[in-house]
């Protein structure tokens, strides 16, 4: 297991669940590591989300859970017209904490489309753009294979990233989604091609100045001004 819980995200009640529950979540899901990555506040409950990840680290599933004991997969394949629906709901209105609540969209003059949408739906669609965005590693620390479909693993001979290099933007890059990096150009050598090599780097991103880096003491953390809360943390040579 693999997780960061930080006692400004949950109470003590919350953190004893959730350390008692993911070891519980790799032996029955048969995943290699699962990451907790944050609470989700809503008006009547509070969602707590995880996300684990097989060998293959490609293939990734979203749980969420109220308590921190029981976890529900989020099934993220939604339709186009599920994805406009939710886009369509302000994302200042907070999330009820209930998967089968339902949102009446209203059809409107720029659009005739209009329905019900359940918070599971709309859920899966914020938490699928944000883990997209935020799913980040140093450039080198993985590596792809030149089987069909790629696989993906940690690469154990990557020594990590110097204090220098820890402090550039293109030493870290995104980790998609399956269906983006089976699009990628993958021209792989002796078997093995370095998914920084094809992954999009964070100096890439759109508007300049979306990431901001800050010190710990020799850690480094990556901040995303897009998505405020979201940190990612880095020691160099690990």
């Amino acid at each position: 297991m693999d997780s960061l819980i930080h006692e400004h995200v949950l109470n003590l009640e919350e953190r004893v669940a959730v350390q008692e529950s993911l070891p519980v979540l790799v032996q029955d899901g048969r995943f290699a590591s699962v990451k907790f990555w944050g609470k989700l506040l809503g008006t009547d409950n509070d969602y707590l989300v995880t996300v684990a990840y097989r060998a293959n680290m490609k293939d990734r599933s979203i749980f969420v859970s109220r308590e921190g004991i029981s976890w529900n997969i989020i099934s993220c394949g939604l339709s186009e017209e599920e994805k406009f629906l939710c886009s369509r709901i302000s994302s200042n209105i907070l999330f009820n904490g209930d998967l089968g609540f339902e949102y009446q969209i209203a059809s409107s003059a720029e659009s005739e489309i209009g329905g019900k949408i359940i918070e599971e739906k709309r859920l899966a669609y914020w938490l699928e753009d944000i883990i997209s965005y935020t799913t980040i590693c140093p450039r080198g620390a993985l590596y792809l294979s030149s089987l069909k479909p790629p696989c993906v693993s940690i690469n154990l001979s990557f020594s990590g990233l110097t204090a220098e290099e820890a402090l550039d933007l293109r030493n870290y890059c995104h980790l998609r989604a399956t269906g983006e990096l089976e699009k990628a150009d993958i021209k792989p050598k002796e078997g093995i091609s370095v998914l920084s090599d094809f992954l999009s780097k964070l100096d890439s991103d759109s508007p300049p100045g979306v990431w901001s880096f800050a010190q710990n003491n020799k850690t480094v953390v990556l901040r995303s001004m897009l998505w405020p809360g979201f940190q990612f943390f880095y020691t160099p040579r690990t």
